[in-house]
């Protein structure tokens, strides 16, 4: 979905497994609103079976990147909305684009993403698993503050596993990162 067309549309995920079984999701209404036709697009989404709503303003989107983006966008509104195997479906295609695409700091934001789906669904396992090659991808691209988030984050799946030793250590990289950088209260992603 490279160039949407502003107005109302209704999107259904699909996927097929190897086994050639295929998953739907439930329907959503998404309004695209082009403010700037190819540059920036503002679209809302409502969950026609829960009847959850959620808005957003993307900007910059270009290419593949924008059905990478509303694909992450639609994972997150999924799982704000309680619809998890929709969610995982929608994570699941963006990285697939976003290895496609090979862009490092996309990588780095979708495995953020994955990390709070698969939390959500009660991976926490894998959670951790994403927010750690997140953590390694902010790092090599010299990303300080997304490191600096990403500690914190980790500190606070650590706490979830009831880790306390590796929570406090995270946290700790987590704070000394924000003091040196004169960062704000850091957010945690998941």
């Amino acid at each position: 979905w490279n160039t949407p067309t502003a107005g109302s549309h209704r999107l259904v995920a699909t996927a097929t497994d190897n086994d050639g079984n295929v998953i739907a999701s439930a329907p959503v209404a998404i309004t695209v609103y082009a403010a700037d036709p190819g540059r920036f697009i503002n679209f809302s989404i409502r969950n026609t079976v829960s009847g959850g709503t959620g808005t957003l303003n993307v900007g910059e989107l270009i290419d593949k990147t924008l059905e990478l983006d509303i694909h992450q966008v639609l994972a997150g509104l999924y799982v704000r909305l309680g619809d998890l195997s929709s969610a995982d479906l929608r994570a699941e295609r963006a990285r697939v684009l976003a290895e496609d695409i090979a862009d490092p700091s996309v990588l780095a934001k979708l495995y953020a993403a994955l990390a709070m789906t698969r939390f959500e669904q009660g991976d926490k396992e894998t959670a951790l698993a994403y927010a750690r090659k997140s953590l390694e991808t902010h790092e090599s691209l010299g990303q300080h503050e997304k490191v600096a988030e990403t500690w914190n984050t980790l500190g606070w799946l650590f706490i979830q596993r009831e880790q306390y030793g590796k929570a406090a250590e995270a946290l700790d990289k987590a704070e000394a990162m924000a003091n040196d950088l004169g960062l704000q209260p850091l957010k945690a992603w998941v």
